[in-house]
């Protein structure tokens, strides 16, 4: 009979709980089962990365060609270049997820292991060098109308998981 094991990561943030569930597929046997306790359907893990291309996409079109016409150009140089290779890897996982039956488990397992702990490893990473270096150069370079005009462009281009309520508003 197959062991179930269950991992309950309600109340956690989404990259909390993905750090949770990897290393917890890392331990999986070949004949044990994975219940995730979750007070949603989620998404399967693949959709949540491919989400992601999105607003990579987004601030891509958005916010760097501001930075560009300021002359800072390498910050958003180096962040299309993670870009590209979260795309490269999100790929990858995703083929691999949709032909898992040329595999045997242990190497599926392996593969999905080692690209999952890629991304979680070097996502966070990202999102330290996007709050730390990319917007702050942004919140001390660019005007209030460039600001208003990366607005309207993300507004254009669309959100990913999210869209934020109308600023203006809420201001009187």
């Amino acid at each position: 009979m197959s062991e179930i094991k269950t991992i309950d990561p309600r109340g956690l943030e989404h990259h909390d709980r993905e750090a949770l569930i990897f290393p917890t597929i890392e331990e999986l046997g070949h004949d044990e089962t994975l219940r995730i306790i979750m007070e949603f359907n989620p998404v399967p893990l693949v959709y949540l990365l491919e989400a992601r291309n999105e607003f990579e996409i987004n601030y891509e079109k958005a916010l760097f060609p501001r930075l560009e016409d300021h002359n800072i150009a390498e910050p958003s140089a180096i962040m299309k270049m993670d870009h590209q290779e979260f795309r490269k890897r999100k790929q990858m996982l995703h083929q691999l997820s949709h032909n898992h039956d040329a595999y045997s488990f242990s190497e599926f397992k392996k593969q999905c292991v080692e690209l999952g702990e890629y991304l979680i490893r070097e996502l966070e990473n990202h999102i330290f060098k996007e709050d730390n270096i990319i917007y702050q150069i942004a919140l001390q370079t660019l005007s209030k109308e460039e600001w208003e005009q990366v607005k309207k462009d993300c507004d254009r281009i669309g959100y990913c998981r999210f869209t934020p309520e109308n600023q203006s508003d809420q201001q009187s």
